[in-house]
């Protein structure tokens, strides 16, 4: 296992997170950014961490969230699987609120990538 794979398990551990979560919200584009990683097994961690991260409300959900909202398209299973699974769980939050207040991110952010073909998008 790699070294930052294992940097990516441990930092919603961080015992301190728990105490002042307000202390990792200046490295959120950090986190986001290691869902792109070469290595697959970074990018899976990084999604499910960031995750954890979210629904646990030690980062808000706010911004970088199309990041994974391009997961979707994700050619690894697994990785398109849990950004999947992570939209059913926020659908469930709120009585669906907190996607409904995040989707024009999500679609402008989509209709701009070269990721997602058209025929994807809609």
């Amino acid at each position: 296992m790699s070294r930052r794979n294992n940097l990516v398990k441990n930092k919603d551990q961080i015992s301190v997170t728990h105490k002042h979560p307000n202390i990792i919200e200046p490295f959120t584009p950090q986190f986001y950014a290691q869902i792109h990683d070469k290595d697959l097994n970074v990018d899976e961690t990084a999604l499910c961490r960031i995750a954890i991260l979210i629904f646990r409300e030690m980062i808000k959900v706010c911004g970088h969230v199309s990041e994974i909202a391009l997961c979707l398209f994700h050619s690894h299973t697994p990785i398109s699987s849990i950004a999947q699974h992570f939209f059913d769980e926020l659908s469930l939050r709120q009585r669906g609120m907190a996607l409904f207040n995040i989707l024009p991110d999500i679609i402008s952010r989509l209709s701009m990538n070269t990721i997602c073909s058209k025929d994807s998008f809609q």
